[in-house]
């Protein structure tokens, strides 16, 4: 599958992410107009807290630690895995293979794994 060009990526992520926590759709134009690396991390923050089951005992997403696993510690489960990675690909245009999924395991790991992508294309 070709990776759309960057202004149909664009309209694909205002089309896809209506509905996700507020910044979340400017994070994503954003990344867009700059192709910067903050940008990129607030983006995945926004998909992350919207895949998040809600759990009074969690912190605010800003507060919570790289080290939080993302399944164990934040409660996501494999169709959210899915999804997300399926926006990475669909809004961002980052693919990820098996391999490099299975290394992604808490909220740094994330982060890097989506920065060393955007970085090496």
């Amino acid at each position: 599958m070709n990776t759309p060009a960057p202004d149909l990526r664009l309209q694909n992520a205002r089309e896809w992410l209506r509905g996700y926590p507020p910044g979340t759709l400017e994070a994503a134009e954003d990344f867009f107009l700059d192709r910067g690396a903050t940008a990129l991390d607030r983006l995945v923050d926004g998909v992350l807290m919207h895949f998040l089951p809600p759990r009074p005992e969690r912190p605010p997403f800003a507060q919570i630690d790289p080290t939080a696993h993302l399944v164990r510690d934040l409660g996501l489960d494999s169709i959210a895995m899915v999804e997300l990675t399926y926006l990475l690909d669909v809004v961002v245009g980052l693919k990820f293979s098996d391999d490099e999924l299975r290394g992604i395991v808490t909220l740094g790991d994330l982060h890097r794994a989506v920065q060393q992508k955007r970085a090496s294309r």
